[in-house]
């Protein structure tokens, strides 16, 4: 009798045991907040809800310059001619051209508007312009991106029309007929002869 009453004792303790363990490893075991999960995936506060059908996914958004992504010029500040100009964000000559040269000034105040299809003309011009006079600005090409914060100087531009002459275009420029020499200095790489102008042609403005 004793002896039995031993074995029940022990089972009983042993029982024990084996459910404090399981309790503890229950405790211990980590859970999901059911609550928190469902607030997590409300539509606008968390997880965006499945596209529906006809319904199509929005792109998946692309890295920048800084992100180590494509190149891109952003928004950039238009620049005025005839004066330095700061690039606010990372932007190519080509972009910059297209921004800043829609016009260009005369001595008395008139403002002459450049057309669209000139604008590549004036940014191939600039490159030559450059290379030759600002090898500090590493511009290759109209495509060339320049970092924020470069400055660079914006010159001046005239677009010989037919019937000009270097001295019409000095008259019209500076109303006086003697800067015809400055502006062919200026431009000897596309009018090395001042007798002969070609309609179309950039001229670089002192």
């Amino acid at each position: 009798m004793k002896d039995y009453a031993k074995l029940v004792i022990l089972g009983s303790s042993a029982l024990l045991v084996l459910l404090a363990v399981f309790l503890m490893l229950y405790l211990s075991y980590p859970r999901e907040d059911n609550n928190a999960q469902a607030q997590n995936d409300k539509p606008g506060e968390g997880a965006k809800p499945p596209a529906g059908p006809g319904e199509t996914k929005p792109p998946e958004e692309i890295a920048g310059p800084e992100d180590g992504g494509g190149e891109t010029n952003g928004t950039i500040e238009a620049g005025e001619p005839g004066k330095d100009y700061t690039i606010s964000s990372p932007a190519s000559l080509r972009a910059i051209v297209e921004e800043s040269y829609r016009a260009t000034n005369l001595y008395d105040g008139k403002v002459v508007k450049i057309e669209s299809v000139d604008l590549p003309k004036i940014a191939a011009r600039l490159v030559q312009h450059y290379r030759k006079y600002h090898p500090e600005y590493n511009i290759d090409s109209a495509d060339t991106q320049l970092p924020a914060g470069t400055v660079i100087r914006l010159p001046n531009v005239y677009i010989v029309v037919s019937g000009d002459n270097l001295e019409s275009i000095a008259k019209r420029v500076y109303n006086d007929r003697k800067q015809w020499q400055a502006i062919q200095g200026l431009n000897m790489d596309v009018v090395p002869d001042a007798t002969k102008m070609k309609p179309g042609t950039v001229l670089i403005l002192p």
